[in-house]
C-alpha cells in the first residue's frame, strides 16, 4: 500500500548570531488505511480476519534554536 508523507521547514534569523528553525512533518497525509496481515490460525475461528491496522495520520511540530559564537559565525558568513 502506498502512503504519502509531507514536511515543511523554515528558518528565521534572530539577531545576528541565532536562527530559529520551524519544522512540520505529517505522515500518512492521505489517511489511507494500511491493514495488518490476515489471521492464519485455524482453531481460533478467525481464519482470514484482519484485526490490526497501521497508525492513522500523525503530525509533529518542532522548533530548534541555534546560536553561534560571534567570531566563528561571522567568519563563515564572509567566506560564502
Amino acid at each position: 500500500m502506498l502512503t504519502c508523507d509531507a514536511g515543511l521547514m523554515n528558518e528565521f534569523r534572530i539577531e545576528e548570531r541565532s536562527k530559529l528553525q520551524f519544522r512540520a512533518e505529517f505522515f500518512n497525509v492521505l489517511k489511507h488505511t494500511v491493514f495488518g496481515d490476515p489471521n492464519h490460525i485455524i482453531p481460533g475461528g478467525g481464519l482470514g480476519g484482519i484485526r490490526s491496522a497501521a497508525d492513522p495520520r500523525i503530525g509533529q511540530l518542532a522548533l530548534k534554536l541555534r546560536s553561534y559564537g560571534g567570531a566563528d559565525f561571522s567568519a563563515n558568513r564572509k567566506r560564502r
